[in-house]
């Protein structure tokens, strides 16, 4: 078969499949009996639809948090405080006690500190709002405040195959409006303090490991360059014994997944991602990842890129999301300060446009 019949089939456009098989509920359990990703807590929301609605409700006063749940102090500052009449109807209406009751269990279970996820998606574009600016929480007050505030996670919650390849019996407009059943999950991952410099991307094509990228395309790591042989061989002996044709039993053909290199050069895997332009293809460009050639790849090793100069670091693709420039030097009780005040202005204007 020549390289051009074999990227015929590496579409970047998934399909239902392809996307369903990188949930993490779906390749977790698999790779966790290997010992070869991050311990984690998976809590299927099945039976907590009120918590689904809680986070895709978009209410007009601001940010709530349930009365029955525990914040950080942090956290307690930033959310919005509403009258005990406010907490009483929020309680009633979305009622999911039973939920908490296991998040704050699984986090016990997990060390007291984890990262929270839905089926594919980590809510990284609110770490901002978070008091430590990262995804760690503490109780399950922290991981409402993330989930709620992302739009990666409404956009697992609502558009999900968004992008997916067309099919004979069913278009995208219909897979969104949700006549296709999605077995939602929340994801309790064990907290570990990773160096950004170690972890890559990876990109498989027709079963091959094809490139590797660093991950945080935004900074510039000057050893990398000196170890790029040692990470190119344990990322592709990792891929070998533990990944290749075993992932989603061998049916997915293209795809992408996250990895971590620690101090002992073990590798972990973090997550999973399907092949095409909905992931970021980082120093990569995915024409590029189509078209290369696999028999090249097959005897010279996956193709590595890191950033090999501080004029060469990419735009951080998550600097839109960051938090309002005026609070940025803001402490904990300042912000919540910063915050009445911008209350207090609000219901300034609006007495003037009454008087007026």
């Amino acid at each position: 078969m020549t390289s051009n019949e074999e990227n015929k089939g590496n579409s970047l456009s998934p399909s239902k499949e392809e996307i369903k098989a990188c949930q993490f509920h779906e390749w977790y359990p698999t790779f966790r009996r290997q010992r070869a990703t991050i311990r984690s807590v998976v809590i299927p929301l099945e039976g907590h639809i009120a918590f689904i609605k809680y986070l895709l409700n978009d209410s007009e006063d601001g940010l709530r948090l349930p009365s029955f749940t525990r914040t950080s102090a942090f956290i307690s500052e930033v959310a919005t405080k509403s009258t005990s009449d406010n907490l009483d109807m929020l309680t009633e209406e979305y009622d999911f006690r039973e939920l908490d009751n296991l998040i704050e269990e699984g986090i016990e279970k997990l060390g007291g500190t984890i990262m929270p996820k839905l089926n594919w998606s980590s809510p990284k574009d609110a770490s901002w709002i978070n008091g430590n600016g990262s995804l760690k929480c503490k109780n399950a007050g922290d991981v409402y405040l993330l989930l709620k505030s992302s739009d990666f996670i409404i956009h697992d919650l609502l558009y999900a195959f968004d992008g997916c390849a067309r099919t004979d019996d069913i278009d995208n407009k219909s897979i969104n409006k949700g006549d296709i059943s999605i077995n939602y999950h929340l994801i309790l991952r064990k907290w570990c303090n990773l160096f950004p410099s170690m972890e890559f991307r990876c990109f498989v094509s027709n079963h091959r490991l094809i490139a590797i990228s660093q991950r945080n395309h935004s900074q510039y790591y000057p050893h990398l360059e000196k170890q790029k042989l040692e990470i190119q061989d344990n990322i592709a002996s990792f891929f070998i014994e533990n990944v290749k044709r075993i992932f989603a039993d061998g049916k997915v053909q293209n795809y992408v997944f996250d990895c971590y290199i620690d101090k002992g050069r073990r590798v972990w895997l973090i997550d999973f991602n399907v092949w095409g332009e909905t992931t970021d293809s980082l120093l990569f460009d995915w024409n590029e990842l189509k078209n290369l050639s696999p028999q090249i790849v097959e005897h010279v090793g996956p193709k590595v890129r890191f950033v090999c100069g501080s004029k060469y670091v990419r735009p951080d693709p998550l600097a839109s999301y960051r938090a309002p420039i005026d609070t940025l030097d803001l402490t904990s009780k300042d912000f919540a300060q910063f915050m009445s005040l911008c209350t207090s202005s609000t219901n300034d204007e609006d007495s003037s446009a009454q008087s007026s």
